[in-house]
């Protein structure tokens, strides 16, 4: 399902701390930790577009794609996929 990102992100959250995590902290995060994978993927995404869907559990939690999420933030992307497990 192609969803808008703004709607996305404001119905899910990053929650990868126990504290509360924004979008913009989850970014930091990654560039910060994971740059090498940020990077690259950077660069697969503004070539190809997102081709896999964020995973969402039937919990509503983000199971897999929070770095394709911040980079459709940061390319400020209008829509990505999601494919949310039932």
């Amino acid at each position: 399902m192609i969803i808008p990102l703004r709607e996305f992100l404001s119905s899910h959250h990053p929650e990868s701390f126990p504290q509360p995590w924004s979008w913009q902290q989850e970014q930091h995060w990654l560039w910060e930790h994971d740059k090498e994978k940020m990077t690259d993927l950077f660069y697969d995404i503004t070539t190809h577009g997102i081709i896999i869907p964020v995973h969402v559990g039937p919990d509503a939690r983000i199971w897999d794609g929070h770095h394709r999420i911040c980079i459709a933030i940061k390319l400020g992307l209008h829509d990505i996929p999601v494919w949310f497990q039932k």
